[in-house]
């Protein structure tokens, strides 16, 4: 059966899936398996709902961490504290803007290029600019200099 390859290529995932206490460990050292949690538990289902996100949602969200290099994608409880502490404060810690949406060109998961460690959560428009500066301070630096000398 393929079912069986698969634990059996998986041997840490297959040797902790119902041990409730290894399960833990074996999830606090390997964060990608972290963020592929079974969403069946209805206390994380209850959790997205408070954010307004669905289950189905946050797999999209958790495979696009992945894709992008995000080396320490956060758990579901830790996503919700995050985005329900972004909500409280309605302003990005950037650029201080109120953000308009919660999820689609608002609150974006900003990471490290260098290190793929998450950093926090920030405006869509914030994330997007500085990434195109390759999160390099110099070049910041640089554009607001330009903007403010010739602005």
């Amino acid at each position: 059966m393929a079912s069986n390859k698969w634990f059996e290529t998986n041997v840490e995932y297959s040797r902790c899936y119902k041990n409730p206490e290894c399960w833990q460990q074996y999830l606090d050292s390997n964060p990608v398996a972290r963020s592929r949690v079974s969403l069946r538990d209805p206390a994380l289902i209850a959790a997205l709902k408070e954010v307004g996100l669905t289950t189905q949602q946050w797999s999209v969200r958790s495979r696009q961490w992945r894709y992008n290099g995000i080396l320490n994608p956060p758990s579901v409880l830790e996503y919700v504290a995050m985005i329900k502490n972004a909500l409280s404060t309605e302003r990005c810690p950037v650029c201080h803007r109120p953000v308009r949406g919660k999820f689609a060109g608002g609150w974006v998961l900003h990471h490290s290029h260098e290190t793929g460690l998450v950093v926090g959560l920030i405006c869509h428009k914030c994330n997007k600019a500085m990434g195109l500066l390759d999160d390099n301070i110099e070049l910041m630096l640089g554009a607001a200099l330009y903007l403010k000398e010739n602005g």
